[in-house]
C-alpha cells in the first residue's frame, strides 16, 4: 500500500490523505510512543535515525539543501524556485515520516535492527513482533489509509496480488 500511495495516487489525493493522519490516534507524538518499545526504537534509530529527520530550514537559508529537496521530491512537489521550505511541507513531511517508518521497519530495518555484523543481538526481535508491536501503539493508522483510499474510490486500485502469492 505505501508505494500505492506514494506514488501512483494523483498528488492532492497523496497529500490529503497524508494531512488527515493529523486525525488519527498517537500520530502526531509518534516518534515518543516509538521511544517507548526497544524494537521500535532500534527501528527509529537505524542510522542514526537519519531517514526520519525534519529537515528544517537554517539562518540565512538562501536555497534547499540536499535532505529538502529530497522530501520534496517524496512528495511529488517541484522544488525549483524554492529558497525554504513552508509550515505546509514540514507539516507534510512529518506525516510522510511516519508513513515511511511504518514500512521501513518491516521492509528494510528490523533484520538490520536484529543483527550486528553476522551476530543475533536481540534474538526476540522478530518482524511478527515488530508488526504486533506496531499495530498495539498504531492501531488505526492502517485502517486510516485503507479507508482514505476507499472514500476517494482509489482502493480497488490497489494491487493485492503480491500480498497473496
Amino acid at each position: 500500500m505505501h508505494d500505492h500511495v506514494k506514488f501512483k495516487i494523483p498528488v492532492h489525493h497523496y497529500h490529503a490523505i497524508l494531512l488527515g493522519l493529523a486525525n488519527v490516534q498517537n500520530v502526531i507524538d509518534w516518534r515518543n510512543i516509538v521511544k517507548t518499545n526497544t524494537l521500535l526504537n532500534s527501528t527509529l534509530t537505524f542510522k542514526q535515525g537519519s531517514s526520519y529527520v525534519i529537515p528544517y530550514n537554517q539562518a540565512n537559508q538562501n536555497s534547499l539543501y540536499l535532505e529538502q529537496r529530497k522530501a520534496l521530491k517524496n512528495l511529488r512537489i517541484p522544488a525549483a524556485n524554492l529558497h525554504i521550505l513552508t509550515p505546509y511541507h514540514f507539516t507534510l513531511i512529518r506525516y510522510l515520516r511516519l508513513f515511511d517508518f511504518m514500512r521501513n521497519r518491516i521492509a528494510h530495518r528490523s533484520e538490520a535492527a536484529m543483527t550486528q555484523n553476522g551476530l543475533v543481538i536481540h534474538p526476540d526481535f522478530t518482524v511478527l513482533g515488530s508488526e504486533m508491536v506496531t499495530r498495539v501503539r498504531f492501531p488505526i493508522v492502517l485502517p486510516y489509509f485503507q479507508l482514505a483510499l476507499h472514500k476517494r474510490g482509489l482502493l480497488s486500485q490497489l494491487d493485492l496480488e503480491p500480498l497473496f502469492s
